[in-house]
């Protein structure tokens, strides 16, 4: 039943003209303002607000979704999780962004590129070095990537609409909040094992020598930052020999570091085919019913 949610949920994100979401979601945004408009908010307790905004709303979507199983044999519950994991996902559909900024880069526009990685494509405001501005790009999308989809899919399949929640709040919570490190701890706990397996993904679905000794080289770094990990690893999964892939810059072959993407776009695409075959095989051996 969860790969066909799943499938269903995937195929909706790809085929249906939906709207494309920015990586900040406005709702949980109004939530968050709603604790901030209590004067003391700031000063307490970090575990306190973490369970108050993160924890008590995941907690009241499981006994909701959990009230709807009864009905219509189900049905009712399994469209709900449908349209919530469309939702999720659709922050993580950057196609149409990722398009717009290639065709810049096509046109020799770096400083409409800039703009628009800033605008869509999570490029931090105070990184304007346009001779790596590709780099960047693809290792925010490829982390974006990771939150916004394998993230939620790993949760989903271990706890349910309950994984959903946490790891999509655990996400914005961590945006909200990063200026604060240890913030950010709650989502490093909730990333730790999706990471390394997304990164033993890439090393399957590329240069495998290569790869191997890098993923293993992260396994047991706990304080390593994901993004870094993920970046790392896919760099030497896409190496043509045994040196760590090289980018272009995008000040001086801006249509070479636009070809560079769509490499990235199919690592992504062969990764989640491997995991959907993974959790169908699951699902048809019983293990995921």
């Amino acid at each position: 039943m969860k790969f066909l949610i799943i499938f269903v949920a995937v195929m909706l994100v790809w085929r249906l003209p939906l709207s494309i979401r920015n990586a900040e979601s406005a709702t949980f945004k109004h939530w968050l303002g709603i604790w901030k408009k209590i004067s003391s908010f700031k000063n307490w307790n970090r575990h306190l607000k973490y369970s108050l905004v993160v924890l008590l709303p995941t907690i009241v979507g499981i006994i909701f979704f959990y009230c709807l199983q009864p009905l219509f044999w189900g049905l009712v519950s399994m469209a709900l999780e449908i349209v919530l994991l469309v939702y999720v996902l659709l922050h993580a559909d950057v196609n149409r962004h990722l398009t717009q900024y290639q065709q810049a880069l096509q046109e020799g526009d770096l400083n409409k590129a800039y703009q628009l990685a800033r605008k869509n494509l999570s490029l931090k405001q105070d990184e304007d070095d346009f001779s790596t501005i590709n780099e960047r790009v693809i290792k925010r999308l490829q982390y974006r990537w990771f939150s916004y989809f394998f993230l939620v899919i790993f949760w989903y399949v271990l706890a349910d609409v309950g994984g959903v929640l946490l790891a999509w709040l655990s996400v914005q919570y961590a945006r909200e909040n990063q200026s604060d490190e240890k913030s950010s701890v709650y989502l490093r706990v909730l990333e730790f094992i999706p990471a390394r397996l997304v990164g033993l993904t890439f090393v399957l679905a590329g240069n495998f020598k290569q790869a191997l000794p890098v993923w293993r080289h992260y396994l047991k770094m706990w304080y390593a930052k994901n993004d870094d990990l993920l970046f790392d690893i896919g760099c030497n999964a896409l190496a043509e020999g045994r040196e760590c892939r090289q980018w272009s810059r995008a000040s001086e072959n801006a249509a070479a570091a636009a070809a560079e993407l769509e490499e990235w776009q199919r690592m992504h695409n062969y990764s989640i085919s491997i995991w959907l075959v993974i959790i169908a095989i699951a699902t048809l051996g019983g293990w995921m019913l």
